[in-house]
């Protein structure tokens, strides 16, 4: 049985068989944290996760250790991305795995009761002590209300600390189907090493695209048809139907920018993607998203999830947080997973980064199919498209 190592990043070395890494281990040349890859296989996993090289295992259990990781499986092993794909992959993931997401869906669950308990008790409380709905005007004659303020303080939490557990929850699947060992504790990954300020900047780097967004698309089809025909109930029929088309246009252009950087709440969080700058997520998301066919696949991926959401939730919302929601986030988690491992960039190490060939033993720095080094980063030599 030998590993490949990988000591720094985009290196890879070996493959060294287990007495020279018990021999590079005692004398620190690697620690417990290296990256090492089981020979014939595609899963990275830190030295600390091998029984065959930890010292807190007991002889006798080595011999059963390594045939464990022999005859585990890789589960992303030369997939290509495509609908029927995404789904097999996630629900695989869900059967296996299914007692530990559960346990994460009702945490998901439980933040959200204790929550919603919390903030309408104090908006009753408020209400009963006197508190209320004032109308404000806002000129031009419309009229908006203020709501209790407990409800919007709600969101805000629900911001801070709800939708960030969930995107941790998303990063456990997409790791679980790569075949590295996950647990409980690991969802709450984005409030750890930093990564928490990241994920509130993605947020909110949502939440300003998707205005601008919309107030584009207002401008570009809704502006000229009030300027020609007014709104003050005189709208021809001409103008409802251009209104309409364009109403369309809207949502399907802020569709179609969804669907292409929709993962960088992803990219933010992935050890695969090593973390990068905030908008270089929304690049390499561009970048793993681009096609027609992809695009077009992620739209039917998105309209069945959809569906299950509505089936799931109408029958009594408990086949939702039982079957939908594992269901919807490990068919979501796979695409992505599939997408990022064919992208060139973050190709298992033992791919090709530019032609996918997969490394043989006796090549550990040249790809013997292109002849170029296996991990030279492809957007340096133009392989990659912007």
């Amino acid at each position: 049985m030998r590993y490949w190592i990988s000591r720094t990043a985009g290196e890879v070395e070996g493959p060294f068989d287990v007495p020279t890494l018990r021999a590079m281990l005692e004398e620190g040349a690697i620690t417990s944290a290296t990256q090492l890859c089981l020979e014939g296989t595609e899963t990275w996993q830190p030295l600390r996760t091998i029984n065959a090289l930890r010292t807190d295992v007991p002889p006798t259990d080595v011999a059963i250790a390594e045939e464990l990781v022999e005859t585990s499986p890789a589960p992303l092993d030369d997939q290509e991305f495509s609908i029927g794909n995404a789904f097999t992959l996630g629900w695989n993931c869900v059967l296996q795995n299914y007692g530990l997401i559960l346990c994460m869906v009702l945490m998901w669950i439980g933040m959200s009761v204790v929550l919603g308990v919390f903030t309408g008790g104090l908006s009753m409380l408020t209400t009963l002590n006197g508190g209320q709905v004032q109308p404000v005007a806002v000129g031009g004659g419309w009229t908006t209300t203020l709501t209790n303020p407990w409800d919007f303080i709600g969101r805000i939490v629900e911001f801070l600390v709800i939708t960030p557990y969930l995107l941790g929850v998303a990063i456990v699947l997409v790791r679980l189907l790569r075949g590295e060992p996950m647990q409980w504790s690991d969802s709450w990954c984005a409030f750890r090493g930093g990564n928490y300020p990241r994920v509130l900047l993605i947020q909110l780097c949502w939440l300003g695209l998707g205005v601008l967004f919309l107030i584009a698309m207002g401008l570009v089809f809704g502006l000229p048809v009030i300027l020609l025909y007014g709104m003050n109930n005189a709208m021809t029929p001409g103008a409802e139907v251009l209104l309409f088309i364009g109403l369309g246009f809207s949502v399907l252009f802020v569709w179609y920018f969804y669907l292409r950087l929709g993962f960088t709440n992803f990219i933010v969080l992935d050890p695969r993607t090593q973390r990068p700058p905030l908008f270089e997520c929304f690049k390499i998301s561009w970048e793993a998203t681009r096609g027609w066919s992809t695009v077009g696949s992620l739209f039917l991926i998105g309209i069945c999830c959809i569906v299950i959401s509505i089936i799931t939730v109408l029958m009594c919302f408990l086949p939702f947080v039982l079957i939908g929601f594992p269901v919807i986030y490990g068919v979501v988690a796979a695409a992505y997973a599939l997408l990022i491992a064919n992208t060139g960039r973050f190709r298992d190490s033992n791919h090709c980064a530019h032609c996918g060939y997969r490394r043989s033993a006796d090549s550990p720095t040249i790809c013997s199919e292109c002849g170029r080094p296996w991990r030279e980063d492809p957007g340096a030599s133009g392989a990659l498209e912007a």
